[in-house]
């Protein structure tokens, strides 16, 4: 970097141009050279006054230490686990006689909610009575020939034969009574010669019907699903996690969603299960248990979702608080005292041989300071140095306006509301932040309105 020293002559030089191109007066040339002075990123120092101030409705406050929590945001629908959600079958074939359901009734664990009907539930229940009939032939023909072998009175062939046929029918018997049983026949009702044309298909659990998939008259076979119902109990959000944010997910961990048609109600649940295999867009299902069951919740309901990954305190600001500027974050600080003007900060920490052609703000103030103290700023600056802090304070207050400076900032662990913020320099911790008009302010900056020497 080259380096030089002011001497009578550049003195000289600069008083002159600066004479005939005065704040007011800028000739053409004045207006190219304060443009080549401003950074790209506009200028870092702003100057405003109350009516200024209020008119843009600007907000200040105290850079806030917070308990923050980090957030995931991840999309999911409603679900059930597979043991809370039945399809109903009929166990054989047949047609549907009767059913009042519809989608979204409520059942009780054992109600009737069907019946069916076919000519092969009458065959069956016959052969059920003919079988229980010749069982008991066979049962005493067998223990017959049970003891007349004791007294060699039969062949062992003719006993084996008796003992076959018995077990053989027992069997079939055994057989149709498991069959009556997944049916909903009795067994004792039949053997009455009571014989039925239908039989009742009764929910297996408490829970509402999710789906009706027949009409009255339909033939339904064994493997068609005629209803399906869900217990509500047990719903739970499935959420969707891409392969990347999965390291960041903990059992435990707080579930805040809002359904895509009510977002303005939020609901709460905890992450109780994370899947362990990625699918072929590489994302992995995590399921959350609800906190507090709500009737208004319905399977396969779309979602809006952010997980809690952890709270730690840091220092915050609202979100609004943050303005983007080529690609870099900054926020605007309300100075509070006039030697905490950004360009007079920067010359005073410049050193005098440094070029300060290449510092914008350094020779805002060494150029504007040989105008017959026309920079008021630095002006301020010179005067108030040896001032105590309560004084400069005071005098701010009562001059009318207030400076702000842009600075440079990293953002972290956010929320809807705040984000932590790390600054590129050291600040006052004390001062306060623009939390509201912090876009105007970098308008201000990028259009020039109200820079070093619009006093």
């Amino acid at each position: 970097m080259k380096k030089f020293k002011l001497n009578s002559l550049h003195i000289a030089v600069i008083f002159t141009a600066l004479i005939i191109n005065s704040c007011g007066k800028k000739s053409e040339e004045g207006m190219e050279a304060a443009e080549e002075m401003a950074s790209e990123e506009g200028k870092s120092f702003l100057e405003l006054k109350d009516e200024q101030i209020k008119a843009a409705e600007i907000e200040t406050d105290s850079i806030i230490e917070r308990s923050i929590s980090a957030i995931l945001k991840v999309n999911g629908v409603i679900n059930v686990p597979p043991q809370n959600l039945y399809s109903i079958n009929a166990p054989y074939g047949g047609f549907l006689k009767n059913t009042d359901l519809l989608e979204g009734t409520r059942v009780k664990k054992g109600e009737v909610i069907a019946t069916l009907e076919h000519p092969d539930y009458i065959q069956m229940q016959q052969d059920y009575m003919n079988s229980v009939s010749q069982l008991s032939y066979l049962e005493k023909d067998y223990q017959r020939q049970v003891e007349l072998q004791k007294g060699n009175a039969t062949a062992a062939k003719t006993l084996q034969k008796a003992e076959a046929d018995y077990n053989s029918l027992l069997s079939t018997v055994k057989g149709l009574e498991a069959k009556f049983v997944m049916i909903g026949i009795n067994k004792e009702v039949v053997k009455e010669g009571k014989i039925t044309s239908t039989i009742s298909l009764r929910s297996p659990i408490n829970g509402y019907v999710t789906k009706v998939n027949a009409n009255i008259g339909k033939y339904v076979n064994s493997q068609d699903v005629i209803f399906e119902i869900v217990n509500t109990e047990y719903l739970h959000v499935e959420l969707t996690v891409f392969e990347k944010d999965i390291d960041k997910i903990k059992l435990g961990q707080k579930i805040r969603f809002k359904l895509a048609n009510d977002p303005g109600i939020e609901h709460t649940a905890s992450v109780y299960l994370i899947g362990k295999q990625f699918d072929d867009t590489r994302t992995v299902r995590i399921y959350g248990n609800l906190d507090k069951e709500d009737p208004n919740l319905v399977l396969g309901m779309y979602i809006n979702a952010t997980i809690d990954l952890g709270e730690k305190v840091e220092a915050t600001v609202p979100r609004q608080a943050i303005v983007m500027d080529n690609g870099k974050k900054y926020v605007f600080l309300q100075n509070n005292v006039c030697a905490e003007h950004a360009e007079c900060s920067a010359h005073e920490n410049c050193p005098i041989e440094e070029n300060c052609k290449e510092h914008p703000d350094c020779e805002a103030h060494e150029i504007m300071a040989l105008v017959d103290n026309q920079n008021k700023q630095c002006e301020a600056h010179e005067a108030c140095k040896n001032k105590s802090p309560e004084t400069k304070l005071k005098e701010q207050n009562e001059a009318g306006y207030y400076t702000f400076s842009k600075v440079e900032v990293e953002t972290g662990t956010a929320n809807e509301e705040f984000v932590a913020i790390n600054f590129k320099v050291p600040i006052d911790v004390h001062k306060k932040i623009v939390t509201k008009g912090a876009f105007f302010l970098l308008s201000q900056s990028k259009t020039g309105g109200m820079d070093a020497c619009a006093q």
